[in-house]
């Protein structure tokens, strides 16, 4: 340091100034601009995520108002709709006498001013065609129907025909709370 000249050592000071300066623009100024670039995008991502979830749960919600105003016309119009009726007519329709073995309804129950109906059905000696056809005509009912429980069973005697247990409920207005 003795050896330099004036000239040197304040081009020497200068330069350390300079990369000192130069260090702290860039510990103070391009690293946090950097941090916060990266954190920006990072939430930019987490948002359009969260809008995709919000967007598939709006077309669910869309859905299920369908599917609701669909099952309150239905059940404006089921009016004085028998269940019991509609399933032996429907049986009679795609099965024989024979085949169709009970009918049986059990007590009526209420849920919200709603009237429950539910029968439980037997079915033996019918092909796998004859219960499609059954179980597709029972889903188009003029009331809201649903299959509460589905038993098939394979026969042992003849390995083409099923036994079919199903148990149905029906939901029509009028119950009372």
């Amino acid at each position: 340091m003795k050896t330099l000249t004036p000239r040197e050592k304040r081009w020497l000071v200068y330069g350390g100034g300079a990369g000192i300066l130069l260090l702290l623009l860039l510990v103070f100024g391009l690293q946090p601009f950097l941090t916060s670039t990266h954190e920006l995008k990072a939430t930019i991502a987490a948002r359009r995520e969260q809008l995709g979830q919000v967007q598939q749960l709006a077309a669910r919600i869309r859905a299920e108002k369908g599917r609701l105003s669909r099952s309150e016309r239905q059940l404006a119009r089921a009016g004085n709709f028998s269940l019991f009726q509609f399933v032996e007519a429907t049986a009679a329709r795609h099965a024989t006498k024979e085949q169709l073995v009970y009918i049986r309804p059990r007590p009526e129950s209420t849920k919200e001013n709603l009237k429950l109906t539910t029968l439980d059905i037997k079915l033996q000696r019918v092909d796998l065609g004859q219960t499609i056809r059954i179980l597709e005509a029972l889903r188009k009912a003029q009331m809201p129907v649903k299959i509460d429980a589905l038993t098939v069973k394979t026969r042992f005697d003849d390995a083409t025909l099923l036994d079919v247990d199903v148990t149905l409920i029906g939901v029509s207005p009028g119950g009372g709370a």
